[in-house]
């Protein structure tokens, strides 16, 4: 499998599409509708130790111009991309597409395409019990769509990371033979405007030192941080209410070289956050709203729950550091 996908087999797929579509989304002007230069990657946040890879079979890309129908880019079965996002944690990514010509303008949305099917190993994870498929129910996928909205500039680039939230979006439910549900759980970053959050946990406040209280599990929540007001942390739940939604998780490991316990979150829109550490980021199903009430409180010995947070604000391009 080659890295990247057949620049000529894509420009040919863009081509036949873009002809539906380029009177009605390329700018106009000059010669021509007008076109520009379109990347997308994919990066994902940590799962369970448990699990040993993640593998998501990707067979293309839907691209909607603002106006005129979707764009389909179908990678066809010789290209189709099979990409461990465990091994994409933190700064990694993998490209599905580089700079390929697409119709100028704005995309209200681009939809990911998966083969994800119940009992069929082309997506799949692998944990100490063997390999089991990766199952998309069909009315989920059409939550693999990410509505934040992009713009391919006239004559330029554009460079998009896609994260998908391995720790909320994997989940195995009873009953299912084996199969591991997989949820939509996606953000859409600019790679040119991205910043970096990046930082240190105190010693004493990692698990193995802390073995009396803490579940298990040296995790950091990103959250968007509301303009003044004090961000009401939660869990993994897939529950709608009025607390802050995770917009995705690090591990915190030991580094050698620095003699610390390091973080780090990459591909962040510029902003206001709130970063949280918790050592019991195990006992966070994202199955189950399972962060007491109220918001900021603490949960019994053994449950989940946060032990420090902090506030940061992310410029574009630049990197921030933060001490928990």
């Amino acid at each position: 499998m080659n890295n990247l996908l057949s620049k000529s087999v894509l420009s040919r797929l863009v081509g036949v599409a873009a002809t539906i579509t380029l009177g009605a989304c390329g700018g106009g002007g000059g010669d021509g509708p007008q076109t520009g230069q379109l990347s997308i990657a994919v990066t994902d946040a940590p799962i369970d130790e448990g699990i040993t890879k993640v593998n998501v079979r990707f067979t293309g890309l839907e691209l909607k111009p603002e106006s005129g129908p979707p764009i389909v880019i179908d990678f066809g079965e010789e290209n189709e991309r099979d990409i461990d996002l465990l091994q994409l944690q933190g700064e990694g990514s993998a490209y599905l597409m580089v700079d390929e010509t697409v119709p100028a303008g704005r995309y209200p949305w681009v939809r990911l395409l998966v083969e994800a099917e119940k009992d069929v190993a082309d997506s799949y994870i692998e944990n100490s019990t063997g390999q089991h498929p990766l199952y998309i129910p069909s009315g989920d996928k059409t939550g693999l769509k990410l509505v934040s909205g992009f713009v391919v500039p006239a004559g330029g680039s554009a460079d998009f990371v896609i994260d998908w939230n391995l720790a909320q979006a994997i989940h195995a439910p009873e009953g299912q033979d084996g199969n591991y549900f997989l949820r939509p759980a996606l953000r859409i970053s600019d790679r040119a405007e991205s910043g970096v959050i990046r930082g240190t946990v105190a010693p004493e406040l990692i698990d193995e030192n802390n073995e009396a209280t803490c579940a298990g599990g040296n995790r950091v929540y990103l959250f968007a941080r509301p303009d003044g007001e004090e961000t009401a942390l939660d869990d993994l739940d897939m529950v709608e209410d009025d607390r802050a939604e995770v917009l995705t998780t690090a591990k915190v490991e030991y580094s050698a070289n620095s003699n610390a316990w390091e973080w780090v979150f990459g591909f962040v829109a510029p902003g206001s956050y709130t970063v949280a550490f918790t050592c019991s980021g195990m006992a966070d199903d994202p199955a189950v709203d399972d962060y007491p009430e109220p918001a900021n409180t603490v949960s019994p010995d053994g449950g989940f729950s946060f032990d420090t947070s902090a506030d940061v604000d992310v410029e574009a391009a630049t990197d921030s550091e933060v001490s928990l």
